[in-house]
């Protein structure tokens, strides 16, 4: 599931984290919403979600 969302969190500080980087998920610079994808009851940034065996990215397409 893609995850969209205007989030009150501005700073990695409080924000939810990317399983796999572990970094805060936050809106872009310039941006009032983040984008997440949530699966497995983890969320990822978008770019972090990929293909364990084969590092393909996956998306929603």
């Amino acid at each position: 599931m893609v995850f969209r969302s205007r989030l009150m969190h501005r700073t990695a500080k409080f924000a939810p984290r990317c399983a796999v980087c572990g970094k805060g998920i936050i809106p872009q610079e310039g941006e009032k919403e983040s984008v997440r994808v949530i699966a497995m009851d983890k969320s990822f940034h978008p770019a972090c979600y990929k293909c364990e065996d084969c590092g393909l990215l996956l998306s929603s397409k």
